[in-house]
This record gives C-alpha cells, structure tokens and sequence, in this order.
C-alpha cells in the first residue's frame, strides 16, 4: 500500500540527514502526531451518542490504550489507517446527508492504506441503506461506488501490474 510511504515522504524531505536512525526518528514523531491528531475525532464521535462526561472519558480510555502508543512507536501503518477509517466513520454519520461522498472517499483511501479498510465501505452501504430509500439510495450507493473505485483504482492497476501474472498482460 502507498499512502502511508507517500505521507512519511513529505515530512523525510524535511531531514538534511540520511541516516537511517534519523528517519525513524522522523516517522515515530509523525506517527504520534496522527495518534495525537486522532483523539479529538473520538471525542467528536463518541459525543454523537453519548453526553460530554462519558464523551471524554471515551476519548481518555482511547488515548491511555496500550496499542495505540505501541503503533506510533513502531511507526506502522496502523495511526494512519485508524485515523482516515475515523475521519470515514465521522461523516457518514453526521447529520447533513450530503457529507455520505466524503466519507467514501475516506473509505476508499483507508482502504488504500490498509486492506481491510474494505469494512468500511460495507459499513458504508448499511448506512446509506438505514437512511435512504428509493432513488436517493441508489443515487448515493452509486456516487459512493464511484467516488470509492476512483481513490482506489490506481493502486489496484499498479498491484496487478506488480504480479507478473500473465493471462493478465
């Protein structure tokens, strides 16, 4: 997958150092600033269903999680991908309809970082099914399909290109 390396590499250009440690480094301190970054969309979510206390308690037991430190320490994918897979989750569930194609594209870059961002989008198609009905449903699964396939086709070609399998070629 490729967002996440394209992400780090703007903030390597920064560095005038080539050492490997100083890259590390820089992508442990971007990684805790997305886990950092995080924390107020799970207050903001978490407020959606419940009152302001428990809404920050949420995002309290969020950010004293054990897994969440050891992923910006290593430096993975994982910040990223929780972080986008949130942002996605955020919009699909507001209030205003017309935020549905943002959470797509959220999804559909998710998935570019992560595999199994594919969840999303089933979780997309269950909350465009419990709020639209008729022609509005098929107008925002199909926009929603769209905009998906269109953040995520480049990877797929080049992913297919890499195979070498030739009854592809």
């Amino acid at each position: 997958r490729f967002i996440w390396p394209i992400f780090l590499s703007i903030f390597f250009q920064f560095s005038s150092d080539s050492h490997l440690m100083a890259y590390t480094t820089i992508m442990r301190i971007v990684s805790i600033s997305v886990s950092v970054i995080t924390i107020p969309i799970i207050y903001a979510i978490s407020n959606k269903f419940v009152n302001h206390k428990w809404a920050i308690l949420c995002a309290s037991i969020f950010t004293l999680e054990a897994n969440l430190l050891e992923n910006s320490i290593f430096g993975i994918t994982e910040t990223l991908f929780i972080l986008i897979g949130l942002l996605s989750f955020y919009f699909a569930i507001k209030e205003n309809k017309k935020f549905i194609p943002i959470s797509f594209l959220f999804a559909g870059i998710a998935f570019d970082t992560r595999l199994n961002g594919i969840v999303l989008l089933i979780f997309l198609f269950l909350i465009c099914y419990t709020r639209f009905s008729g022609k509005k449903l098929f107008k925002y699964l199909i926009i929603g399909i769209i905009i998906f396939v269109g953040v995520t086709l480049p990877q797929i070609t080049i992913s297919l290109e890499d195979e070498q399998i030739p009854y592809l070629k």
